[in-house]
């Protein structure tokens, strides 16, 4: 993070390369990997050894064996708009930033010709689809999954979302994906040098659990009451807040006398 410059080469009093330097002295054994592993995952990157939530918590569900991989529960989506030049339907198109970060809800769209399409411009969204948002500034802003309301079938969707087909219902999957520390395990997953993100095949390291007697209809029920109820308390607590200001705003509206 500090390298005792700052991006004009003036000198800092941060620099963590001493530190470095020490802890590379030291040999601590949990910082060390083998040539052999690296090569067999053919991942470099510090970032997919460093532990975290998601590798304590896979291991206890692997054990548990009511967890598979996440490509097990899902299909990708292989329907792909046709670039012809001379195609000049006009279509709806959706960007990762026309969806709300925290809910998935799909808010804004624009029109275009087919023809006139950006280049990243690739699928061709169906009701129930999830989409995935891929790209590392995307996970790391912990963007939340879209499931496509029926309104947007047959919507054109950038390539910067992973669209796929749930095996189960999408709700519970819309669930689970937007835990914090599954999107610090996709995170984990990136590659890439120009274009940072995770690709489908990646998806096969998270890990799903399944709810007991796989009734989903039964849990996703659970976790719908519980979210309402967290929707209803955030309204009262943004309705106390806004009170609060306006307490502070009349003062100045104070009229002369």
């Amino acid at each position: 993070e500090n390298v005792g410059y700052d991006v004009a080469g003036r000198k800092t009093n941060s620099n963590d390369l001493p530190e470095i330097l020490e802890r590379f002295k030291k040999k601590n054994k949990k910082n060390l990997f083998k040539a052999s592993l690296l090569k067999r995952n053919n991942r470099i990157d510090p970032l997919y050894y460093k532990p975290g939530e998601h590798a304590e918590r896979l291991r206890m569900v692997k054990e548990s064996g009511h967890a598979v991989p996440l490509t097990e529960l899902i299909t990708p989506v292989s329907e792909f708009i046709s670039r012809s030049k001379n195609n000049r339907n006009i279509v709806k198109y959706i960007e990762v930033s026309d969806t709300d970060k925290r809910s998935g809800e799909i808010l804004n769209y624009s029109m275009h010709r087919v023809c006139d399409l950006p280049q990243r411009a690739k699928y061709i969204i169906r009701e129930n689809n999830i989409l995935i948002p891929n790209h590392r500034n995307s996970i790391n802003a912990k963007r939340s999954i879209v499931i496509v309301p029926p309104e947007y079938d047959g919507t054109v969707c950038t390539s910067r979302f992973i669209v796929v087909r749930s095996k189960v219902p999408p709700l519970y999957l819309y669930y689970i994906l937007n835990l914090n520390f599954i999107k610090e395990a996709m995170l984990r997953l990136v590659s890439g040098s120009s274009s940072t993100e995770i690709k489908y095949d990646q998806l096969k390291d998270i890990y799903i659990p399944i709810p007991p007697g796989e009734d989903y209809d039964l849990f996703i029920d659970n976790i719908s009451n519980l979210h309402e109820e967290i929707t209803d308390l955030e309204k009262q607590l943004g309705d106390k807040k806004s009170k609060l200001e306006n307490q502070f705003l009349q003062l100045y509206k104070i009229e002369k006398h």
